[in-house]
């Protein structure tokens, strides 16, 4: 059978939801309260569809303002269906679903949180059953969406809620309505007919499974429905195989539908120099404003934006430290060692002129299966493949630099994310999904990833940031050299110990050699800190070096390009 061995508690869950809510209108976390009646449905319909809020605030924030002046029966409701829709994503952490659902009873429930039935469904939050895919969970309005749809036409038209048949039928329905609800029927009907019902929320799995293994399905390969056949697969092959517990997801069998994909190289770590690395867990802030030299209150600024909108670009002349600190900064956010290897929180990429949408989002590629033919497959990129790992763990923070951002064609390498960057509740087909991918054939962006990009601000030889992706992030500028003053190159002797008077001298010297470049350029031009960020740069002979071998080369190359 289809039902997972280890999630009993969200099988009961299920059936107390459509025992208490579909059958006797009560609720389903407080089975006391009759609040399942048509007209509290449709009240929070209206209010939550019927009043659509199309700003940019998050899922939570904008039902929390919708439901403002509803009833207390309302909001039972909005929170029995918060717990229906967290049940069965265990790419959904359990934290993320206990909060979520405590989180609507605090709106006008408070005094009402500490129930035998939520601490029931809590511990059902402890179990897994499988993953929803990215759209369920970015797009989790139109998911609670289509649960409450459900339930208004099954008591509108009377219907039986074990009438399996009649069910599909309604919920078919409503999928065709939705936004992208495929992943809400296919969980919806596995968990209230499990034995009927792969634990499958991927059309484009189901797809895949059905058609590896048709011929076990008999004569329901041509006159039945998806379902039909994965029903019919699943007894040939436990009878078959001898195996009652049989999940097409078990190593063995998922070979067979879903060949091993591509193995990726990482990217290669960087570990900025002289950092300490804490034990144990993210570093403190001061560790932050240590390592970069910056004040706290360009930090906090830095910080205050990236939450604000998501992505930033930090621009300026090379040597400013603006990789640097888009890594520390990154590490500290996410809560990273500022040292060290990276996990999977932490991605870098560099743009190059040969960067595409391919390498970036999704393209084909060739590959060479077992028997040595050329096929074809959509293999995801790094964007995506972060979107994902980003949607799974809605409780932590995820971050993407791009290196070097204007270096790429930023337009035809972001494709339709342009729109997806502004808008983190919206989604957009993918080009090279399957025509019948479902819910899979979509992006959608989540809340909790970030973008920090790098720009060389003297690359004048280079395509100027798109207009459209320029509006869609915050820039942040890094001199070397404002206001007469360095303070990074300042702080960095200090922390090595160098001497007052040959500290004032180098930093005199960067000063003086700033004003006049600047003079002659611009102040896009400044000479960066990080030339002179080397062991011996207050003797002679680490000032002679630097500027024989690395600035004046610069300078050259400035005046001749740019003169």
């Amino acid at each position: 059978m289809a039902r997972s061995p280890d999630a009993e508690r969200i099988y009961e869950a299920a059936d107390q939801f459509r025992q208490r809510c579909l059958i006797e209108q009560r609720s389903l976390l407080w089975p006391e309260e009759s609040a399942w009646t048509l007209a509290n449905l449709d009240a929070l319909w209206d209010a939550f569809i019927g009043c659509p809020d199309e700003g940019k605030r998050s899922f939570m924030e904008k039902l929390h303002n919708q439901l403002a002046d509803q009833p207390v029966d309302v909001h039972r409701i909005a929170a029995d269906a918060m717990a229906l829709y967290s049940l069965f994503p265990s790419n959904m952490g359990a934290l993320v679903k206990r909060n979520n659902v405590r989180e609507v009873i605090s709106w006008k429930l408070v005094g009402e949180s500490e129930t035998p039935d939520l601490a029931r469904i809590e511990e059902a939050f402890q179990q897994r059953i499988g993953t929803s895919g990215i759209w369920y969970l970015t797009g989790g309005p139109w998911q609670v969406a289509f649960y409450l749809d459900v339930s208004r036409r099954v008591l509108t038209a009377g219907i039986d809620p074990y009438d399996v048949e009649a069910i599909t039928q309604i919920a078919d329905e409503v999928r065709v309505q939705g936004n992208n609800t495929s992943a809400a029927r296919h969980i919806l009907l596995h968990l209230l007919f499990p034995d009927r019902f792969e634990r499958i929320a991927s059309e484009e799995h189901k797809r895949r499974i059905a058609a590896t293994f048709i011929q076990e399905a008999g004569s329901v390969a041509t006159d039945g429905t998806i379902d039909d056949q994965l029903l019919a697969i699943r007894h040939s092959l436990t009878e078959r195989l001898g195996r009652p517990d049989l999940d097409f997801y078990q190593a063995d069998l998922r070979a067979l539908w879903d060949p091993e994909p591509e193995v990726l190289i990482p990217p290669p770590t960087y570990d900025p120099p002289g950092v300490t690395v804490p034990v144990g867990g993210g570093a403190p802030f001061t560790a932050l404003v240590d390592a970069t030299h910056l004040h706290a209150d360009e930090l906090r600024e830095i910080e205050e934006l990236l939450n604000e909108k998501r992505q930033i670009v930090f621009e300026g002349p090379p040597g400013s430290g603006k990789t640097y600190v888009a890594e520390l900064f990154a590490r500290w956010f996410v809560g990273l060692p500022l040292g060290g290897p990276a996990d999977d929180r932490l991605e870098i990429v560099q743009f190059h002129q040969s960067y595409g949408y391919e390498d970036f989002v999704q393209g084909i590629r060739p590959e060479t299966d077992r028997d040595g033919h050329l096929r074809y497959r959509v293999r995801d990129g790094i964007f995506m493949r972060l979107c994902g790992l980003a949607a799974q763990q809605l409780d932590r923070r995820f971050v993407l630099i791009i290196d070097e951002i204007n270096r790429g064609n930023v337009a035809r390498i972001f494709g339709e994310l342009l729109l997806l960057l502004e808008y983190r509740d919206k989604r957009a087909r993918l080009p090279y999904a399957s025509p019948d991918a479902g819910d899979d054939a979509c992006l959608a962006i989540p809340d909790n990833l970030y973008l920090i990009g790098t720009m060389n601000s003297t690359d004048r030889s280079l395509s100027q940031i798109d207009y459209a992706l320029r509006r869609r992030f915050y820039f942040r500028r890094f001199l070397p050299v404002e206001d007469g003053r360095a303070p990074v190159l300042d702080g960095w002797p200090r922390s090595r110990k160098v001497g007052d008077a040959d500290r004032a001298r180098v930093v005199a010297l960067f000063v003086e050699l700033n004003r006049r470049v600047q003079e002659q350029l611009s102040p896009d031009f400044q000479i960066g800190h990080s030339y002179f960020m080397v062991p011996d740069i207050a003797t002679d002979a680490g000032i002679d070096r630097v500027w024989r071998r690395a600035i004046r080369p610069l300078l050259e190359e400035y005046f001749h390009s740019y003169r």
